[in-house]
């Protein structure tokens, strides 16, 4: 067998540096005849815990009317956590909607703020965050939400947007979505969730919403943060 003493320098230099030289000593490992052993040893003492303990905050991502809102309550309320909604937040702190501060200063000025309050956001725990369409576009954002807690992007089908936007744009309580306005909707949709879509596939998990109820799809965003913990979630 492997002698111990080479398991233990790897685990204590792995913290301090890159895991480039733990995984450097577990080819040499290799070579000796000792690399299998090591490397499922590793995977459990190690790099397992390292890459999924996370603090207790959940970041959906994901294009409009994939169900952030909905479906963040609801799994906030399963949690026992806080639900935030970076937009309502974010036009609570101005006085005004989003639609306004798009008009009056423009997108450059809205995603500072958005940037700025989901920072603040960054320093609460115990918490679901609906984040907005665009916020996964910015690589600092997405930093600082992986740095934060679980990612889980909201994925739909650009049919089913169209339906669910359409749907919430009609009767008492309507949403505005600026991109019914296009000629072709749909159209629209397609292009710009093209345009995002790499950025969305970068979240640590993905729920395909097409087919599953608001509380199914709460249930599978759970179900992801517990397995990203090693099903240490704590539901209160």
């Amino acid at each position: 067998g492997a002698s111990p003493w080479l398991f233990q320098l790897c685990l204590k230099l792995a913290p301090m540096v890159s895991i480039g030289i733990p995984i450097v000593l577990f080819r040499f490992m290799g070579r000796l005849g000792w690399g299998v052993n090591a490397i499922r040893w590793a995977d459990r003492r190690y790099f397992h815990r390292k890459r999924f303990s996370m603090r207790p905050n959940i970041f959906l991502t994901g294009f409009s009317g994939t169900g952030k809102t909905t479906i963040g309550r609801e799994a906030a309320r399963i949690l026992g956590w806080q639900f935030v909604d970076l937009d309502e937040r974010i036009e609570a702190d101005a006085g005004t909607t989003i639609d306004a501060i798009f008009a009056e200063h423009g997108e450059p000025h809205f995603r500072e703020v958005e940037a700025q309050t989901l920072l603040a956001a960054c320093e609460s725990e115990r918490q679901v965050v609906s984040t907005g369409g665009g916020i996964a576009e910015n690589a600092d954002n997405r930093a600082a939400m992986m740095q934060h807690g679980a990612v889980v992007c909201l994925e739909a089908a650009p049919e089913t947007i169209y339906e669910r936007v359409l749907a919430q744009s009609a009767g008492d309580g309507a949403i505005v979505r600026p991109m019914l306005a296009a000629n072709n909707p749909l159209e629209r949709i397609r292009s710009l969730k093209s345009l995002r879509q790499l950025n969305y596939t970068l979240a640590h998990w993905t729920v395909h919403t097409d087919i599953l109820t608001p509380e199914q799809a709460a249930h599978e965003v759970v179900r992801a943060f517990d397995i990203l913990n090693d099903g240490d979630t704590a539901i209160c």
